[in-house]
């Protein structure tokens, strides 16, 4: 059986967001590339798996990147020796990948800051009739008090906001609930777009890639270009460490997580750690 099939099998049972699903076809194209055919699920074994992730450092992937690859693979191969399919993998006859730690370097609140005059400078209305000043001032805005990711936000539904700001939301990729809160003036920004009124506070007027081009175009505008609409959430992130030291429970991460991918801790005040003077 095509490995293809298997997959969509997999994620219609297990729910899984159109994120996961995007993840399984593209390794699943990536690994037909490697053994020139329509993968199948007898090549879910140690000796092509370990092929493909050497295949992927040869190219020059990175390591976090062969390591994701793998997961994937793993998921589907796990699932399928459950159901007695195929033998289950043995993890000591399968390459391990490393990864190490990175530094993580984010925006800060001042260049945060420069994307809002470009973005309550823009004319013209999408066609859902949404002004793009509108709808850019108040999503930016959003982000930073919010500290949600982008997926989160565009499911934000307009009754999910209350008269004074507080939001909760059960996060798409951890299934989590999470209290958040905006600023008065951006409630304002956001009851400002509306007539029309719409369950959807920021609906997609065209397709995800237009989405990501206009906010490039913005970032581009105000000198940003090096960044995208991420980098919001860890700045946010970031800045909620520096103040109280809770930037994890803000962006709803352990810990971990929070310190491996979003805290840029050169924003941070130094530790004093140093030896005596020379």
């Amino acid at each position: 059986m095509h490995l293809a099939a298997i997959a969509d099998q997999y994620a219609d049972r297990v729910e899984a967001s159109a994120g996961h699903r995007y993840q399984l076809k593209s390794v699943i194209r990536s690994l037909g590339e490697f053994v020139a055919d329509e993968p199948r699920a007898d090549h879910l074994n140690e000796v092509t798996i370990n092929g493909y992730v050497a295949w992927l450092r040869a190219k020059g992937c990175a390591d976090s990147y062969r390591k994701g690859r793998l997961t994937y693979l793993l998921l589907l191969w796990r699932d399928l020796a459950d159901d007695g399919e195929i033998a289950p993998p043995r993890r000591k006859k399968l390459t391990r990948v490393r990864v190490g730690d990175r530094v993580t370097k984010t925006m800060t609140i001042d260049q945060v800051r420069q994307l809002l005059p470009v973005a309550d400078s823009l004319s013209g209305s999408y066609r859902n009739g949404i002004s793009r000043a509108g709808f850019w001032g108040s999503y930016i805005r959003a982000a930073w008090d919010s500290g949600l990711r982008g997926c989160d936000l565009m499911r934000l539904r307009t009754d999910c906001i209350t008269p004074a700001g507080a939001i909760v939301i059960v996060q798409n990729k951890s299934k989590k609930r999470l209290w958040g809160q905006l600023r008065a003036a951006t409630v304002e920004r956001i009851q400002a777009t509306m007539p029309p009124m719409r369950s959807s506070v920021w609906p997609l007027w065209a397709s995800p890639e237009m989405f990501r081009r206009e906010a490039a175009a913005i970032f581009a505008d105000a000198g940003l270009s090096q960044f995208s609409l991420s980098y919001i959430r860890s700045a946010a992130g970031t800045a909620v460490e520096r103040t109280i030291g809770d930037g994890h429970e803000f962006l709803g991460n352990t810990r971990k997580v929070f310190e491996a991918h979003y805290l840029d801790e050169s924003q941070l005040e130094p530790h004093g750690r140093m030896p005596p003077e020379l």
